[in-house]
């Protein structure tokens, strides 16, 4: 189920395709991390992932990342990886200094304007909830804090058994 909540975003791609639907397998992919690392879905199987596309300079993306990190230092030790996508493909040097000033502990991944694609992403910030078995449970786009208690809730649901 496709979830807007407002503000997003708009983030305008030629060629966008629809969103792999829940239920179904995310796509696999690999992707620079900040501090260099190839980072592949693949390799989280076992773990939920909170997949969110962002940009430094999408305000509503800016205003999630607390939330981002409240649920990585809640989760992060029952299972759970979030994997931040840079969307809009913004300088490197650009999203490091982002991540570093705001003190991000969780993944923040580079160029991944094709990956956006790929997910058939229309706005930011866009969450896929992936359960440890690869699957989409919910996709999200947009942030609203007031929506928080419920994007805990499917976090929850994501996680491994104990």
């Amino acid at each position: 189920m496709m979830r807007s909540l407002a503000p997003a975003a708009v983030l305008l791609l030629a060629g966008c395709s629809s969103s792999p639907s829940t239920g179904t397998t995310a796509p696999d992919f690999k992707l620079k991390s900040v501090d260099g690392k190839e980072v592949s879905l693949g390799e989280m199987r076992g773990k939920g992932v909170l997949l969110a596309f962002w940009a430094v300079g999408c305000p509503p993306c800016r205003a999630e990342v607390p939330a981002l990190e409240r649920l990585d230092e809640k989760y992060r030790d029952r299972g759970l990886a979030i994997l931040a996508v840079n969307a809009w493909d913004e300088p490197e040097a650009t999203v490091k200094k982002f991540a570093s000033d705001q003190g991000i502990k969780y993944t923040v991944l580079l160029y991944g304007g094709d990956l956006v694609r790929r997910y058939g992403v229309h706005a930011i910030p866009a969450s896929f909830f992936i359960d440890a078995k690869g699957l989409i449970t919910n996709v999200e786009e947009g942030y609203d804090p007031v929506h928080e208690g419920e994007m805990e809730e499917r976090v929850k649901a994501i996680l491994p058994p104990r």
